[in-house]
């Protein structure tokens, strides 16, 4: 079990928190942010730069931000699906609308363990797919749930083999058809790789990984993606499975952990950047990078531009050339655990492990808001964009900065016109 995995749960469980909206005022484009000099570092009060100049920076969110709306309760693991934003609270799942932040339903599924918290949830067209985290001391073996969208009734439940928490934050998915997951055994020898049939909760499929074999196709799942019949894995391989059967039917010797599909097209990260047919997995490009990427890639189409979390910041490519474009470099490792990267109307935001929230103009990489949010013993920070809405969760403390930005998942509405 990772240790941040451990203390990802813990703090979920007893934190409190708001959900919120704000509007990014019209002052607020590239016009109006001052250019880095070199690399930069993010501080409180100020950016210092390398060349030991000091960047000053903006003190009121008021001047960046409107609150739109905000409700109470704690919102992780959001989704996005029509109209709604889907998360969990500690062993509760909650759909709330996302134009007005009213809760629509909560539910605990009617099969989860007392003690046991909500992992992820992935809601489909029919099916609300939940994944339960379990305590390896416990013994007790995952849970996969599907519940009812339109009032949270759990419709069917699957058990895994190990109680293991899951070895990173996107070893989950769900099409109109299928789910799949991966966990590991609790002494990281074995992971296992389930599919389902989402309408019944019928087993598919398993793939059995040895760890400890050089040997096997593929080692070290991160990510597992479907598309349409395919079960993509990312690890130290890139593999292509049947998702009803597990059988391979392709292997790619390429190290990418990381990794998202946007449209015909697949960008992933790892120990370099890439961008894949979705169909054969054949590279259209790929692009060493000098520090390994931590965040699944965010894509903008309109700019051609894609953007990646590393252990030192936030890197930027063309996706027709995979050509650099950009470094912004932060106060600390910008990873999906911490919120990672995503991209709203033409601005990054980051979340990294100091921290810090970042941002930054998508086409000039010139920073427009920097300062930290929250200490490191706070919660995880949790993003996810839609549309020109971005959902941005900070939890309460008592020990957090001096800083406007409200605590909780906050909904915002950007505009740079």
């Amino acid at each position: 079990m990772h240790r941040r995995d451990l203390l990802k749960t813990s703090a979920l469980a007893s934190s409190i928190s708001v959900t919120g909206c704000l509007r990014l005022t019209q002052d607020t484009g590239p016009d109006s942010a001052t250019p880095t000099s070199g690399t930069s570092t993010a501080t409180t009060q100020s950016t210092t730069t390398t060349d030991g100049t000091t960047m000053p920076q903006r003190q009121s969110v008021s001047d960046l931000f409107e609150l739109e709306w905000s409700t109470d309760g704690q919102i992780g693991s959001t989704q996005i699906h029509r109209n709604s934003l889907y998360g969990e609270s500690g062993g509760t799942v909650r759909k709330f609308s996302r134009e007005t932040g009213e809760l629509q339903w909560e539910t605990t599924p009617e099969h989860g363990r007392e003690d046991n918290l909500i992992q992820s949830v992935q809601p489909t067209e029919s099916i609300v797919c939940v994944l339960e985290r379990s305590d390896p001391d416990a013994d007790e073996p995952i849970r996969l749930f599907g519940v009812d969208p339109q009032d949270g009734t759990e419709l069917w439940y699957f058990e895994g083999e190990f109680a293991q928490w899951f070895t990173s934050s996107n070893p989950f998915a769900a099409s109109d058809r299928y789910a799949a997951f991966a966990q590991q055994s609790t002494d990281n020898s074995t992971t296992n790789i389930w599919t389902v049939d989402i309408r019944t909760g019928e087993r598919l499929s398993k793939t059995t990984i040895d760890e400890d074999d050089e040997d096997t196709d593929i080692r070290f799942v991160r990510t597992v993606l479907i598309r349409g019949e395919k079960l993509l894995l990312f690890g130290n391989k890139v593999e292509v499975r049947d998702v009803t059967t597990g059988s391979v039917r392709s292997t790619t010797e390429l190290d990418l952990s990381h990794a998202s599909i946007d449209g015909d097209w697949m960008y992933a990260g790892g120990s370099s950047v890439a961008k894949l047919s979705a169909d054969g997995l054949e590279p259209s490009w790929r692009t060493e990078v000098p520090s390994r990427t931590t965040a699944i890639p965010a894509v903008s189409d309109d700019q051609n531009k894609l953007v990646v979390g590393t252990k030192t910041g936030v890197r930027c490519f063309d996706t027709s050339t995979g050509d650099t474009e950009w470094e912004y470099r932060t106060a600390g490792e910008v990873s999906d655990y911490d919120g990672g990267v995503e991209l709203v109307d033409g601005v990054v935001w980051a979340f990294d492990d100091a921290g810090h929230l970042s941002v930054i103009d998508l086409g000039s990489g010139d920073p427009i808001y920097d300062e930290q949010q929250k200490s490191n013993s706070d919660n995880p920070s949790d993003m996810i964009a839609s549309g020109s809405r971005l959902y941005l969760s900070l939890v309460a403390s008592g020990e957090q900065p001096q800083t406007e930005m409200p605590r909780g998942t906050s909904a915002m509405s950007m505009s740079t016109e």
